[in-house]
């Protein structure tokens, strides 16, 4: 007779163990995410003018993660971890509060990056020598604009 396998969460005698487990989900989903928007939210553009032989001047625009977004995503976690032990009445509460927080994290990761690249592809690089005015994707990402002469 062949041994079937039992999932490792079915198998367990622990009391609690598919809780511990969907916190396990929820903290594995949101260090993905975060690693995935670390990766994706970074870019420039560039501007110059002037001659090819001789000085010219120089606007960049660069795009890098914002520290807020990974903040935000550990209050929801670490929130929604202090809801489950203050406000959770069963199991099914419980699941409930964790499914809402990796659908909070997967929005706000999700929506950081669409807002931050989107913003990098349609904002003009500012001409060097004019003036400029440029809103950045605040708190979705950090901007920086380096001018060089």
């Amino acid at each position: 007779m062949a041994a079937t396998a039992v999932p490792l969460v079915e198998s367990s005698t622990l009391p609690g163990v598919i809780l511990v487990e969907r916190v396990r989900r929820l903290v594995l989903l949101s260090v993905l995410l975060a690693c995935g928007y670390g990766m994706f939210v970074h870019g420039q553009k560039q501007s110059c003018i002037g001659q090819a032989s001789g000085p010219g001047a120089c606007a960049e625009l660069v795009l890098s993660p914002s520290p807020l977004v990974f903040v935000a995503a550990a209050v929801i976690v670490l929130l929604s971890l202090k809801r489950v032990v203050h406000h959770a009445a069963s199991d099914d509460d419980a699941r409930r509060i964790l499914g809402r927080a990796a659908t909070g994290v997967v929005v706000l990761f999700v929506v950081a990056t669409v807002v931050s690249l989107t913003w990098l592809a349609l904002v003009p690089v500012p001409d060097p020598g004019e003036p400029y005015a440029i809103a950045f994707p605040f708190p979705f990402a950090s901007g920086e604009l380096r001018m060089t002469p």
